[in-house]
């Protein structure tokens, strides 16, 4: 998983920056694959550091857990971000010039990515510490299992509700305004290219059509992303919010638990296949 999705993460970051234009929509998309790499490079140096029976200490403790749900929960929160932008774009295209514009999404994700590491780091400094070996990191004040619980409402289940809610809207929009534009070529019929050209300048035209090209990839790239991590995320949210503490259980909740952490991880490797399957620009 690793080593596809921090060279993947890498050449995202690196084709969008070298693109002619920068949207706000990329700008957003840079930072997620910029959290992407945080993510993985942490969990990497985390598993490592278990596996390897290092110290960690008090202080390693709630650094390392800090850093691991910082950069996990930013990236999550930029794609509600990047939902958010496209359902503005696409529902309010007029107020979009100044609702979103770059420095605001600049502005957002910066002071999002504050706010989130802000809330980490408080979490684990009053609720992790090492146990008397210094080696394994264990809880405090909370059990084990509702602190998990804690962690997945605002790392998966929150992120979850916004980006179905700002999908689900895009794409409605996008599909009224099809089934409108169908009505009024219905009805007036539709253009030829002669008329396409004599009216207004066609070097606007032109601009027009490859700024509707931009934005038509784009919104075919965040809804497939959208999906893409709803249909990830719904089923073990299910299973842990609707989990009853048993006896019986209880193996089961510890084996969901590592498989929901491999779906976490691939989380963040997936985005790059999105953009290079959905994206022509991108593969070239």
């Amino acid at each position: 998983f690793y080593f596809i999705g921090l060279p993947g993460n890498t050449l995202s970051i690196v084709t969008i920056l070298s693109m002619e234009s920068i949207s706000p929509a990329t700008i957003l998309v840079a930072i997620l694959a910029s959290c992407d790499i945080g993510a993985l490079i942490s969990k990497l140096a985390l598993n490592r550091m278990i596996n390897q029976n290092v110290y960690f200490g008090s202080v390693g403790c709630k650094l390392v857990n800090t850093l691991t749900l910082s950069f996990a929960m930013i990236a999550n929160w930029t794609l509600v971000l990047i939902c958010l932008e496209r359902f503005i774009a696409v529902r309010f295209p007029l107020q979009k010039v100044y609702l979103a514009t770059k420095h605001r999404c600049t502005v957002a994700a910066v002071t999002l990515s504050v706010f989130i590491a802000a809330l980490a780091s408080a979490f684990f400094v009053m609720l992790y510490d090492a146990d008397d070996t210094g080696y394994v990191c264990v809880t405090t004040q909370m059990s084990g299992e509702m602190i998990f619980l804690t962690q997945l409402l605002f790392y998966v289940v929150f992120p979850l509700a916004f980006i179905a809610a700002f999908t689900s809207g895009t794409v409605m929009t996008l599909c009224a305004y099809q089934r409108q534009r169908r009505t009024m070529f219905r009805k007036r019929g539709w253009p030829d290219s002669e008329t396409r050209q004599t009216t207004g300048n066609f070097k606007n035209n032109l601009l027009f059509a490859r700024h509707e090209r931009r934005e038509k990839t784009i919104n075919v790239l965040v809804i497939f992303t959208g999906v893409l991590f709803i249909v990830i995320h719904i089923p073990p949210c299910i299973f842990f919010l609707g989990f009853t503490d048993s006896y019986i259980n209880e193996a089961k909740w510890y084996l969901t638990i590592i498989v929901h952490y491999l779906i976490l991880d691939t989380s963040h490797i997936l985005n790059f296949f999105i953009f290079f399957l959905t994206a022509g620009k991108f593969r070239k």
